[in-house]
């Protein structure tokens, strides 16, 4: 007997996967299905302790570097801003930052009141407070505890927890992490003011990198990720929940091509000769490396990218 899909109900010819975690390097397989209707994959099972697979070096927890810190603050200001020689600079090396999309998609503005959920340590709400965004929250269950991390409010809370109503909420690489997405969202609608916009930016099953790499797609990332929407599934999600999708924003770069292409030949993220450990020890050139850039930037203008923004608006 098929799975059934916990987005659309759908319990025939879904087409089971296994999936090793690649990021640390365990190679422990787990079973995932990929739903015939709304296409959305899925793992089977969730781990019963999820505490494991997010040691201290976990890439959201780790403390940023002061100067990358303060470098990518010139590249967000420049982005939201204009007017900043640094971020200029630095745009012309990281192109620009969605900040500003958030702004003009969104209509987020300096004054509004942000909830981040899923922040780690709150790096992207402390860099929104130092380039003028004056009320900025988060909220991660996997913080050891909640308070005042570098002048940004976080919370060791449920949303449902929440007494705050915001007028912008993010979740940055955040959501697929999460179970239950339905009740995840209706969450975030009660806590979101009408007329306003949450930001869901996620990896997206059925593009390019899924197609070309299948289950060495860097992206899949077992077990942490329960769910890899498609188009269609995060649709009738956002709709059960009493959002639309206002806009889709593609944002996929060289990873889905550097760390695929790894762990084709078993070289996990973490390991030494990982591009995102030490680019000098990889398998790829610096040519390899632009070629992979510029075919992520063609692949976004064509829908095809592995990363989304998904704006979904509350009426």
């Amino acid at each position: 007997m098929d799975r059934r899909c916990r987005i659309c109900g759908n319990t025939h010819s879904n087409e089971e996967f296994r999936i090793r975690e690649m990021m640390f390097g365990s190679g422990q397989d787990y079973m995932y299905f990929q739903c015939s209707h709304c296409r959305c994959l899925q793992i089977a099972d969730v781990p019963v302790d999820m505490l494991e697979h997010y040691p201290d070096n976990y890439y959201s927890m780790k403390p940023e570097n002061p100067l990358v810190f303060w470098l990518k603050c010139h590249w967000m200001s420049y982005s939201a801003f204009g007017r900043n020689p640094i971020g200029l600079l630095a745009s012309r090396v990281y192109g620009r930052h969605e900040v500003c999309d958030w702004m003009r998609i969104a209509t987020l503005r300096r004054d509004s009141h942000i909830l981040d959920i899923g922040c780690g340590g709150g790096a992207l709400l402390r860099k929104l407070a130092a380039i003028g965004f004056s009320k900025t929250e988060g909220l991660d269950k996997y913080i050891e505890e909640e308070g005042d991390v570098g002048g940004v409010t976080i919370w060791k809370r449920e949303v449902s927890q929440l007494v705050s109503v915001y007028d912008f909420i993010l979740l940055y690489y955040s959501l697929e992490h999460m179970d239950d997405h339905l009740q995840v969202l209706k969450d975030i609608h009660a806590r979101l003011k009408p007329g306003k916009q949450v930001v869901i930016k996620i990896p997206v099953i059925d593009k390019y990198a899924w197609r070309t790499y299948g289950t060495n797609w860097m992206h899949l990332d077992a077990p942490r990720h329960f769910y890899i929407h498609s188009e269609k599934s995060m649709e009738l999600l956002a709709r059960a929940a009493g959002f639309h999708v206002a806009q889709i924003v593609y944002g996929s770069n060289a990873s889905q091509f550097w760390g695929s292409e790894q762990y084709k030949e078993d070289v996990h993220l973490t390991d030494e000769r990982s591009y995102a450990v030490d680019p000098s020890r990889s398998m790829f050139s610096k040519k390899r490396i632009r070629e992979f850039s510029r075919l992520a930037s063609k692949l976004n203008v064509e829908g095809d990218g592995d990363l989304a923004s998904f704006y979904l608006h509350k009426p």
